[in-house]
């Protein structure tokens, strides 16, 4: 029984939940979101969804935690408001549609849209103003009901940011602030429907260190990182999502 409230674990499982969280540190660090591409799958494998969504979302804040204040200067408010508070309270929207609609559906029209906007950037194409607010209300009601919907609210937002004409740091900016918000808002609906427990706590704090390191390294390798680079590695973390997308819905 290495962790209080876990007495399932066993010692190899901690080591890869660990080994899984540095990798998604590494993965947040750099591109300022995806940390949960890598942490769902494996966190559903080795501890079930209902322990790992809750330790996911913690980890998601630690990273705002140790991200934010650095990048505060970037952030681009009215890009990130507008669309972050839409988001929130639409989630339960989505939630309630999903008792209605095919959720399977749902994912894999969002991952045909995903799919074919990284073919669209791909080629380097960028609009030239920021968006309206118009464009922000609905990225925000999209990415609020297809996290209700379908799980998969992020790339919506990480779209609308790449394709506008802001660099790679403010873009990383507004995406770790936006994240930020809407992890935060998904962390006190958890802690209000008792689905975050004072077990998922303490083990978040001690996956912690190894994804605050792992967040460390991935900012160093932005920093080390060309625009183009950040272009490119995002573009395969919303290829990645919409491939998986595609695969969990078929």
């Amino acid at each position: 029984m290495p962790f209080p409230g876990w007495p399932d674990l066993s010692l190899a499982v901690a080591a890869g939940l660990g080994a899984v969280a540095l990798l998604a540190g590494v993965v947040r660090g750099f591109s300022g979101f995806g940390a949960g591409l890598v942490m769902a799958p494996a966190f559903a494998v080795l501890v079930g969804p209902a322990e790992g969504v809750p330790l996911m979302v913690f980890l998601e804040l630690v990273a705002t935690a140790r991200l934010l204040p650095g990048v505060l200067p970037d952030v681009r408010a009215r890009t990130v408001l507008p669309p972050g508070i839409t988001a929130c309270f639409l989630v339960p929207v989505g939630a309630l549609a999903l008792a209605a609609l095919d959720g399977a559906l749902l994912t894999r029209l969002m991952s045909l849209l995903v799919l074919a906007f990284v073919g669209l950037f791909a080629s380097g194409w960028r609009y030239p103003r920021q968006p309206g607010m118009a464009a922000l209300l609905g990225v925000g009601a999209l990415s609020g009901l297809l996290t209700g919907s379908a799980g998969i609210g992020g790339p919506p937002m990480v779209v609308m940011v790449l394709s506008g004409p802001d660099s790679a740091a403010r873009n990383r900016a507004n995406l770790i602030a936006y994240f930020g918000l809407t992890q935060t808002v998904a962390l006190a609906i958890f802690v209000v429907q008792g689905i975050f427990a004072w077990s998922h706590l303490g083990f978040g704090l001690a996956l912690g260190l190894p994804f605050l390191g792992g967040i460390q390294l991935g900012a160093r390798l932005f920093r080390a990182a060309g625009e183009r680079s950040y272009r490119g590695v995002v573009l395969a973390l919303l290829t990645a999502i919409a491939v998986v997308g595609l695969v969990a819905s078929g």
